[in-house]
């Protein structure tokens, strides 16, 4: 990130684009569906994992449309209903249509340790939930 992409307010906090507040969702509704599957002891394919996937889904949407936003770029067609829909694999082929092929690939790299710090932190939380 660069310094020019984050601000720091009157009070010392730090104001970061809307795409960046949506990554830290993602990793935050990661933690809460580990707590709350492991304290009610939840198998996955219940009621709350579809929610958490319909969760993912919006915010891996809403992510798209701010990053086209906030780099003042016209949208790609189907990107962020790809990056909603298939974030897998919508999430790389967005970063390859909007961004320099150097750049493309350190995103993905970057998004692939979002998604690995997710599925950790889901992992531990889990563990904490089963142990309340």
């Amino acid at each position: 990130m660069t310094q020019s992409s984050r601000s720091q307010r009157d009070d010392g906090s730090l104001n970061l684009p809307l795409s960046q507040k949506l990554i830290s969702l993602f990793i935050v509704s990661f933690a809460i569906s580990g707590i709350v599957e492991g304290y009610f002891g939840l198998a996955p394919g219940d009621a709350l994992a579809f929610t958490h996937v319909v969760a993912i889904a919006v915010i891996c949407f809403s992510w798209c449309k701010a990053d086209i936003s906030e780099r003042g770029i016209a949208a790609p067609v189907g990107s962020a209903i790809l990056c909603g829909v298939l974030p897998i694999i919508g999430v790389p082929v967005h970063f390859f249509r909007t961004r320099r092929v150097g750049a493309a690939f350190l995103a993905t790299g970057k998004a692939i340790a979002v998604f690995a710090g997710s599925i950790l932190v889901y992992g531990l939380t889990l563990f904490v939930g089963e142990h309340l």
